[in-house]
């Protein structure tokens, strides 16, 4: 396999000026060689299981990253091409052993002026994969946003007042997001899976409830004997007991209800 190029894109998530300030380098080196990913390790010469070849050296500007990516994922190289790396020299992988790329940055500035010295780190945050080793980073970032589902929601055409607490327009919620979590993951029960998160408000102080999660609305909603409070959910669904919580910022008189 002959490689000519390496592309990076830019993590989706939304970036600031203080996480993503613009960053030129008056000189990169990026070599390419063979390694070893399960023994890769913060010494650069003992990773090195061949001689690098020199693929890329020049000038590189990374722009001021604000707000979202303009597509989810990002596309590789960047909207503008900046995170591209074209080489000079291409490097032949014959597929023995894990490809190693070994970059050296030097001459960096900020687009704002931030001091930059050997001590002080400044973050950009480009779609990643990790370590093994790693149990912090190495998710890989298919990450759906929470969602709050709630009397305010999109889609909400008929809304309860439970009479205990809220109005028509508050009361109990759920948060849900989830999380792709690749094969080098640190805990092994994650890896190669996809982690569903919900956190519910409101609901059942020191009661338990039930948590109904399904891919399909259900507008009329199903009567469960809770008051106006309705399961707006149909067709093949997963629930999930919760046992009883105590949180100082629930309301003592606030009544068990279902979320979906």
């Amino acid at each position: 396999m002959t490689i000519s190029e390496v592309r990076f894109r830019a993590d989706y998530r939304s970036h600031t000026t203080s996480t993503g300030p613009g960053k030129s380098w008056s000189n990169v080196i990026l070599s390419c060689g063979k390694g070893d990913f399960d023994s890769f390790g913060s010494t650069f010469a003992s990773n090195r299981q061949s001689t690098l070849t020199m693929c890329f050296s020049g000038s590189v500007t990374w722009p001021t990253l604000s707000g979202n990516p303009p597509t989810s994922p990002d596309v590789w190289g960047g909207s503008t091409g900046a995170y591209r790396f074209p080489f000079t020299t291409n490097y032949a992988h014959d597929g023995t052993a894990d490809l190693l790329m070994e970059y050296e940055f030097a001459g960096g500035t900020l687009a704002n002026n931030l001091a930059w010295g050997t001590t002080t780190s400044r973050t950009y945050y480009l779609d990643s994969f990790g370590l093994a080793t790693d149990a912090a980073l190495p998710q890989t970032t298919a990450y759906i946003p929470s969602t709050r589902l709630d009397n305010n929601s999109a889609g909400v055409t008929t809304r309860c007042n439970d009479g205990e607490h809220g109005t028509t327009t508050s009361g109990s919620y759920i948060f849900a997001s989830a999380i792709a979590y690749g094969g080098k993951y640190g805990v092994l029960n994650y890896q190669n899976k996809v982690v569903f998160y919900h956190y519910s408000y409101f609901t059942g102080y020191e009661t338990p409830t039930i948590h109904a999660i399904s891919s399909a609305k259900n507008d009329t909603g199903v009567d469960l004997n809770t008051g106006c409070n309705k399961l707006h959910l149909v067709g093949p669904m997963v629930l999930v007991p919760c046992s009883p919580s105590r949180r100082a910022s629930t309301p003592p008189d606030t009544p068990a209800t279902s979320s979906g």
